[in-house]
């Protein structure tokens, strides 16, 4: 019998799978990866070590090849451009998100991309010591603002509001358009908390 021009199995199909299952039910064994790919669990680990590296793989899928050169613009809007793709990355898979806070950012294209807002940080003048902190609260906040994306138009909805509470829901616009102007706001808000800590020059 003449062997599949394309292989069965590979990495990029075991991540795509997973991803699949993710979008669909939140969640993913290697159990059911190994159904939807129809084999054996054990043939999995031919091709990797095991969920975390499959979390790994997920996360590299989603992250384009070619990453802009973020560290080349001014780092205002170096680093506001970087966090904008990076919550649009996220914004179409959101049950992914609380998978990612799991495992180590091992990952190749992981790396290419913190190397763009490390290195545009350390471009702006930030000490090294600063930086990763800097990067972990980019991260939680891309991380939130992408799962603010998924959320039910009513989220801000309740019959306990009090009157303030009441007031401040009744101005805000709704669904999509709340979560982008929630994320702007909060974008701004991090750019000037980094700029009021960006040594003198």
């Amino acid at each position: 019998m003449p062997r599949p021009s394309e292989p069965i199995l590979s990495p990029d199909k075991i991540a795509q799978a997973a991803l699949e299952l993710i979008d669909s039910i939140g969640e993913f064994t290697i159990g059911a990866v190994a159904r939807r790919l129809s084999v054996r669990p054990s043939s999995l680990y031919n091709h990797v070590g095991g969920r975390e590296e499959i979390i790994s793989l997920v996360r590299d899928s989603l992250i384009p090849e070619t990453i802009p050169p973020f560290r080349e613009l001014p780092w205002e809007q170096g680093l506001s451009d970087g966090i904008r793709l990076y919550r649009a990355i996220l914004s179409d898979h959101p049950a992914v998100v609380p998978l990612l806070a799991t495992v180590p950012l091992a990952s190749a294209a992981s790396a290419r991309m913190y190397e763009e807002f490390a290195a545009t940080m350390h471009n702006a003048g930030f000490p090294d010591e600063q930086i990763l902190d800097a990067i972990t609260a980019i991260d939680n906040f891309a991380l939130g603002s992408a799962l603010d994306m998924a959320a039910p138009p009513t989220l801000w909805t309740s019959p306990h509001w009090q009157a303030r509470m009441r007031a401040v829901t009744e101005a805000a616009p709704r669904g999509r358009e709340r979560a982008d102007q929630s994320f702007e706001f909060g974008l701004r808000v991090l750019i000037d908390g980094l700029r009021a800590r960006l040594p003198q020059q």
